[in-house]
This record gives C-alpha cells, sequence and structure tokens, in this order.
C-alpha cells in the first residue's frame, strides 16, 4: 500500500529541514519510483534544505538549481560552523573558504535571496558584505552581527554597499560599520523593524542623520537603537516625526540623546518604551 502523496510531502520537509536534509532527500528519491518523482518534482523541499555552510560548492550548485524558483535564506553563524572545531588546520580553512563561496553562489540569483542572517567576526563579515548584490528585489530580512576585538573594530575598513532592497523589512546592524549613505531610501519604506546595537565610533549616526533615516521609514513598528549614535552636540531643532504603528522603543543613549528622539517622534500606538542612559 502506497502512502499518500500529501503525507509523503510532509515527512520530506521535516527531513529537509535536518542539518543534513539534502543529502537525506537525494537518499530518499533513490528508494523507489514514487519517492523519486515527488522530490524531484519539488522545488520548495530542496529550497529547505539548501546548507551554505557546510556542504561543497558542487553540491550547494546543484541543491540551488534545483531548488528554482523559490526564494533562498541565506544563515551562516560562523560559531557554529563545523570549521571552527578544528583551530589552524586546513581543514579549517578550506570550510571556512568553502562556505563563503556556497553564500556568493546563492548571491549569483538575487532575485531569489529572502533573507540574509551572517553573525561572523569582523574580518569575515567585511567581505562577505562586499559581496552583496546593489539589488535584491525580495530580501525581506538583513542581519549583520559582527564580532571581534577593540583593536579590529579600530582598524577594521568601512564596507561599502549600495544596497536597494524595496521588500526589506527586517533590518538589524550589531557591533559593525556601515557607510549609511550608500542605502538607497527605497530600502526603507517597508522596513517594520529597525535595529542598531554597539556600532564601532567611527560608523555611529548623528541625531541628523538617525532621523533622515527615520522619515523614510513610515510603517516602523520596532525601533531599537543601543550605543549607536555619536557623541555629537543636540540639535536645536528637528520636525516632529508621526509613525502610525510603531509600538516599541528601545533606547540606550545619553540622557540628551534620547530626549531628543522621543521628542522628535509621534507614537500614538507605542506600547514599549525602554530608554538606558547611563553610558557616556
Amino acid at each position: 500500500m502506497r502512502l499518500p502523496v500529501e503525507l509523503l510531502l510532509e515527512i520530506f520537509r521535516h527531513v529537509a529541514d535536518y542539518e543534513a536534509g539534502s543529502h537525506s532527500l537525494v537518499a530518499c528519491s533513490h528508494v523507489c519510483r514514487q519517492w523519486r518523482a515527488i522530490t524531484t518534482t519539488s522545488p520548495l523541499l530542496w529550497a529547505r534544505a539548501v546548507n551554505l555552510t557546510d556542504d561543497s560548492e558542487e553540491w550547494v550548485a546543484m541543491m540551488i538549481l534545483r531548488s528554482a524558483p523559490h526564494l533562498l535564506d541565506i544563515c551562516w553563524n560562523y560559531t557554529f560552523n563545523c570549521a571552527e572545531i578544528i583551530h589552524g588546520s586546513t581543514v579549517y580553512r578550506r570550510d571556512v573558504l568553502t562556505a563563503a563561496n556556497n553564500i556568493s553562489l546563492a548571491f549569483a540569483t538575487p532575485h531569489r535571496v529572502r533573507s540574509i542572517n551572517l553573525h561572523l567576526p569582523l574580518e569575515r563579515m567585511t567581505e562577505i558584505v562586499a559581496r552583496i548584490p546593489r539589488f535584491m528585489p525580495n530580501l525581506a530580512t538583513l542581519v549583520l552581527a559582527g564580532y571581534g576585538s577593540s583593536e579590529w573594530l579600530a582598524m577594521s575598513i568601512i564596507p561599502l554597499l549600495e544596497l536597494r532592497a524595496p521588500a526589506l523589512r527586517h533590518l538589524r546592524i550589531e557591533n559593525f560599520g556601515l557607510s549609511w549613505s550608500l542605502f538607497h531610501p527605497e530600502g526603507f519604506r517597508n522596513l517594520r523593524s529597525f535595529t542598531l546595537c554597539h556600532l564601532p565610533a567611527d560608523c555611529r549616526l548623528s541625531l541628523h542623520d538617525l532621523m533622515a533615516c527615520l522619515v523614510g521609514m513610515p510603517l516602523l513598528q520596532v525601533l531599537v537603537v543601543r550605543q549607536a549614535l555619536q557623541q555629537s552636540v543636540r540639535p536645536s531643532s528637528a520636525s516632529r516625526i508621526s509613525f502610525s504603528y510603531l509600538h516599541t522603543i528601545i533606547l540606550e543613549a545619553t540622557a540628551m540623546h534620547a530626549v531628543f528622539v522621543l521628542e522628535s517622534l509621534s507614537t500614538p500606538r507605542l506600547r514599549l518604551l525602554e530608554v538606558h542612559s547611563g553610558y557616556t
């Protein structure tokens, strides 16, 4: 007795979500003609199973091809990469290079990238950000979270990111510097969540720059700014910006800057407000 196609698809979805999902799907496709027909004609399964950080470039290229036209999620948490276990060896260097090249393969079809979620050392982050395409029409989430020593922060080069992403909904930049003037204004129009945390001193925004960014975010719902503002003089005045959907504001800045930001925003739906003004 054959299992219904709907039930097999549900089973294969769970298989695809495992760490070695793509390899397991290939094994399933070799069981019988029915299983092969289902797996080879269901590109969404392969889109769920793509593993950019652990598989070979040839394998990832095949998975990206099989998953078309579905959208891809690019995620690389360096601390969980298998290469991290083997410090200083050839395997370590090879695995990291392979992961970087695999991400470039995904960037080769920018219209298919739905999310980019990177947690990397600053030197690796700078390299990957430089590879991000300029136009990504379906990108909904961009998370760039770097880590490294204060010495590397001081030496790191600010990458150029000329990004136009009209579908962007969630933007989070943490412990990593960017040139904000290079973001296309259209990229903020549909933003729902905007988070800036612990930016390097030379990449922090002035109050004027922050307000200029917020003006282009009419649909914003969540604003988080933690140690991301320059220690600049408060502007004498600013136009009040109205947000119909903003319900959460979390600020970690000097008292003067926090007051200026709050006085500049009109938020009739505000439900959560946190202000931390202890740092200088």
